[in-house]
């Protein structure tokens, strides 16, 4: 093997193992506080003069790997955007966390921030129903900071006489009737196999598994961002679960305007 080819070798195992590195020291260091902000337009034909700006939050996993620091970060980039609504996900607090009187004072003062002229709404996980206790708990923490929880549907008046529905499905929730395919509504969802049920929605938001959280550019299942096909926005959410690492997967926000 001569000198050139050697270098070549050399060089190439290098660079190699330098981005493998980069890419642990991302996964693990970087992207769980790189909070990108990703934004989607829909024409609604019952929309008011004004765009009406939703912000779609979802899985925070409050508690193992998500904490005081990563609040601070969401409520930095959140102070930053413009929004008339509010809509989180579910799964406030990771699965394996026991969350304390502190974690409910800190995370009812994290979303009482967030303010939303036309009302702040919010469905429950998977995570959030383990148990009586813990769905208690997400319902004590999202209430008292402003949310209304979905109890199946919500209208949201654009004016004294025209108005949209959102539809919201706790995880275990079936849909038991197919809403009217002649109405403009958005449905929240935290299982991605009701999707197929809720076909005339305009717009359906799910959360829950993050995407993913650890993705390779050729991994299988839905990637997160806009499935035009299904009118589906799969969000690849804020927190982490099972590991501290967010591998080509940034957790983030959405911002979704109607006009």
């Amino acid at each position: 093997m001569n000198k050139k080819v050697l270098i070549a070798i050399l060089s190439a195992v290098i660079l190699l193992i330098a981005g493998a590195m980069f890419i642990y020291y991302d996964a693990t260091f970087l992207a769980r506080y790189d909070y990108k902000v990703s934004y989607l337009t829909l024409d609604n034909p019952d929309s008011r003069k004004d765009d009406l700006r939703i912000l779609y939050l979802t899985d925070l996993e409050y508690g193992t790997y998500t904490d005081e620091t990563n609040l601070r970060k969401i409520t930095a980039r959140v102070s930053q955007l413009d929004y008339d609504l509010i809509i989180f996900g579910g799964d406030l607090f990771d699965i394996d966390y026991t969350p304390g009187s502190e974690d409910i004072s800190v995370l009812t003062s994290f979303f009482r921030e967030m303010k939303a002229d036309d009302g702040k709404f919010a469905i429950f996980g998977d995570y959030d129903l383990i148990s009586e206790s813990r769905k208690n708990i997400t319902n004590k923490i999202l209430t008292d900071s402003g949310f209304e929880m979905i109890d199946e549907k919500v209208k949201i008046y654009l004016t004294s006489s025209r108005y949209f529905t959102i539809y919201g499905y706790d995880y275990g929730r079936q849909v038991e009737r197919q809403p009217d395919s002649g109405e403009f509504f958005l449905a929240v969802i935290h299982d991605l196999s009701l999707c197929d049920q809720l076909s005339s929605a305009q717009l359906i938001l799910c959360g829950n598994s993050h995407a993913g959280q650890l993705n390779w550019p050729l991994s299988s299942g839905y990637r997160p961002g806009y499935h035009s096909a299904q009118n589906l926005y799969y969000s690849s959410g804020l927190g982490m679960t099972k590991t501290p690492h967010r591998l080509f997967s940034d957790p983030e926000i959405v911002i979704i305007t109607l006009n």
